[in-house]
């Protein structure tokens, strides 16, 4: 029906599964909401998404580099790489906290838009599907219901944190309201103990 030019909608099937574009994705995310797993890293390094050769990871290695993207780069790297570990150590750290900021499908679409995914689904064959299959995908995590249990620290004698006050902890709560998700305050356990 595409390549007649016949409008359509695909409804069921499996094209989601098939789709590359959620493959580099997700690729991509494991990387960000794992940042100690140096596979996940690597995995998303030499994707197409940022696209460092395997020489450039050797490279990064041999100078002393720990594949974490919190890690400063290394003072040996060759200078031909240091641009690209930058960027891409840049944008996942930007990613990272996107996710801890903002609602996960807010996330989720501001990193495929800053990955170039939609356009990328586009430019391939059969564009039009791929890129509304991409479009569909992020639009599923906005239906997945969550909340957020705001439980208050528990503080005990030679504790490094305090516990934020009831004023902070409700503005808190609001936030999280206010962006979409229930946010209950739930009473400590254990006070009378201590």
């Amino acid at each position: 029906l595409q390549r007649y030019g016949i409008p359509h909608q695909v409804t069921g099937g499996d094209a989601l599964n098939e789709l590359e574009e959620l493959r580099l994705f997700h690729a991509c995310l494991r990387a960000v909401v794992h940042p100690d797993d140096p596979l996940a890293l690597v995995a998303a390094l030499r994707s197409e998404l940022f696209g460092l050769s395997d020489g450039a990871l050797y490279a990064y290695r041999k100078a002393g580099g720990s594949f974490s993207f919190n890690q400063p780069l290394p003072e040996g790297m060759p200078a031909a790489y240091v641009e690209g570990f930058e960027d891409a150590f840049r944008r996942l750290k930007d990613y990272s906290l996107w996710i801890s900021r903002l609602p996960c499908a807010s996330a989720c679409e501001k990193i495929a838009s800053d990955l170039g995914l939609p356009a990328l689904a586009a430019a391939r064959p059969g564009g039009d599907m791929r890129a509304g299959s991409l479009g569909k995908a992020l639009e599923l995590l906005r239906g997945i219901p969550a909340k957020v249990n705001l439980i208050p620290f528990n503080e005990w004698p030679g504790a490094p944190y305090k516990r934020s006050s009831g004023n902070r902890i409700h503005a808190f709560a609001d936030i999280i309201y206010n962006a979409g998700y229930a946010s209950p305050i739930r009473t400590p356990r254990g006070e009378d103990i201590m």
